[in-house]
Formats: structure tokens, C-alpha cells, sequence
């Protein structure tokens, strides 16, 4: 038996490309695998979580079921490794979530955008607030509302038929104000 015979060739090809799928197919979990954590730390991730302020209420959901975890701002957290909806309470009516994976010994960040303050005023009936088309709020003309940073499109309803359209940018630490004019 040589490395010649067309048998063993063919043999050794099959063996290769077995391994090499395998070894495709292990790598992601292996990857994260810190070899020299003891196996009892392998089960655990760490995750760290910034808000704008300290109070602000941070709940970890577990997506298998389990507990959820209140969680405190700045501080590295020991979590178990698994798939959790980060949920933080900013205002009474606004909640920031954010899906999150732990993986094993790895440190996951979540930082929290600033928030900024705006106003809509002049004459109007109501206003919706929407980002990216889905509804975000509604408040009325000279009523202040604190949202994240970002890009918002404003509907004004002025009456049952005239409706305005304004493009507004929500900075942090910032009132943004919108006069309405009829």
C-alpha cells in the first residue's frame, strides 16, 4: 500500500474533506473559546452597559425563559451565555431595547444614545413623531418631549385637511423647536 494506489487517493480525499467540514462547521464556537479560562468562566460572558443617566432602569431579558436580570449603568456584568433583549427604561414613556448575544468570555458593550429635547409650536392640533416611518410618539403644539438623538419626521395636523411635513434632528443636550405658521 503506496501513496500511489488510486484507492488510498481517493481515501484520503474523502478524509480531508471531512475534516476540513468540520473544522468550517466548529470554528464560530471555537473561536470565542478563550483556551486558557477555566471551564467554569466558559459558561459566562461579560456585559457592560452605558446609559445618559445613572437611574435610568436596565432589565435583561432572557430569550430561553429565564429571569430577567436588573442591571446597573458602568458596571461589567457576569452573565450567562445565551441570546437576551436589553430593555432600559429612559423616561416614562420612552424604553431603548436592544437584542444582544453573549458569547463565552467575551465582553459585550451597549451604550446607550444621549437624548435631546423638542417642541413644536404655533397653532396645530397634534403631532406625530416618526423614524423611519414607524409612529414614535405623539404630543401636542408647545408640548416638550424628550427623544434620542436622531433624525425624526414630523406630520403637524393642523386641521382635518392640512397636514405639514418637517424634517427635524434631535442633538443631545439640546431643544429643537419647530414654529408653525399658518
Amino acid at each position: 500500500m503506496g501513496g500511489t494506489d488510486p484507492v488510498w487517493r481517493l481515501v484520503m480525499k474523502k478524509l480531508i474533506g471531512i475534516l476540513f467540514l468540520l473544522l468550517v462547521i466548529t470554528a464560530p464556537e471555537a473561536q470565542a473559546l478563550d483556551p486558557v479560562a477555566p471551564r467554569g468562566e466558559r459558561k459566562y460572558g461579560m456585559v457592560y452597559i452605558e446609559t445618559p443617566n445613572k437611574d435610568d432602569k436596565i432589565v435583561l431579558e432572557s430569550q430561553r425563559g429565564e429571569k430577567d436580570q436588573k442591571i446597573s449603568s458602568l458596571k461589567d456584568v457576569q452573565i450567562k451565555v445565551g441570546d437576551y433583549l436589553v430593555k432600559v427604561t429612559i423616561k416614562p414613556d420612552y424604553t431603548y431595547e436592544q437584542p444582544i448575544t453573549v458569547r463565552p468570555t467575551e465582553r459585550h458593550e451597549v451604550i446607550v444614545p444621549g437624548f435631546g429635547n423638542m417642541r413644536v409650536n404655533g397653532k396645530c392640533k397634534e403631532v406625530l413623531v416618526l423614524q423611519e416611518g414607524k409612529k414614535v410618539t405623539k404630543l401636542k403644539c408647545g408640548e416638550i418631549r424628550t427623544l434620542p438623538r436622531g433624525i425624526y419626521d414630523l406630520k403637524i395636523i393642523i386641521s382635518k385637511r392640512i397636514t405639514l411635513d418637517q424634517t427635524i434632528a434631535v442633538v443631545t443636550n439640546t431643544l429643537r423647536e419647530v414654529d408653525v405658521r399658518r
